[in-house]
């Protein structure tokens, strides 16, 4: 059974809303909990918002498990939380994509088999590929990336199927 609850998460994200820029010295009040499970459900939705960086610094337990309450604060990334554009972490977010050389290099030899080329021919290809510098496959990887998109029909409704998805 969990203890998680949205609205819950959403609400204590807009009660720290109301405080910000300032800290909430008396969330757990101002939630009203009514009894000792709503009580553990409410902290356990803090600690989560807290774990996810959504707020800080929610509550720290002493060596006995017994709760200290401090003071709490929305963060930025809460903040863009409750934005429908995301806020800035949504501007400045840069999505890096990283595929290792190897990879690049087993893709390409995978192409280089299916090709109508002879053996030798392939496997010429693939020896120049298997000795290319990090920077030459780079640069390769990069050509391909735009002939690939150059190339490609119906791009921008392949595009559109993909978008509607995510």
């Amino acid at each position: 059974m969990s203890c998680l609850d949205r609205a819950l998460q959403k609400n204590i994200l807009n009660l720290l809303l109301e405080y910000y820029p300032y800290h909430c010295n008396d969330l757990l009040v101002r939630l009203q909990p009514g009894s000792a499970s709503t009580d553990d459900a409410i902290v356990a939705n803090i600690n989560y918002l807290t774990e996810y960086g959504l707020m800080k610094p929610g509550f720290t337990f002493n060596i006995n498990n017994q709760r200290n309450s401090a003071p709490q604060i929305i963060t930025a990334k809460g903040l863009d939380f409750l934005t429908d554009d995301g806020g800035l972490g949504a501007i400045l977010g840069v999505v890096t994509v990283k595929l290792h050389a190897e990879t690049i290099r087993d893709l390409l030899a995978s192409k280089i088999d299916e090709t109508n080329l002879n053996q030798e021919q392939k496997s010429t290809l693939k020896q120049k590929l298997s000795t290319l510098s990090g920077e030459a496959l780079k640069e390769m990887t990069n050509e391909l990336v735009r002939k690939g998109i150059e190339q490609t029909p119906n791009l921008i409704s392949w595009i559109e199927t993909l978008l509607t998805r995510a």
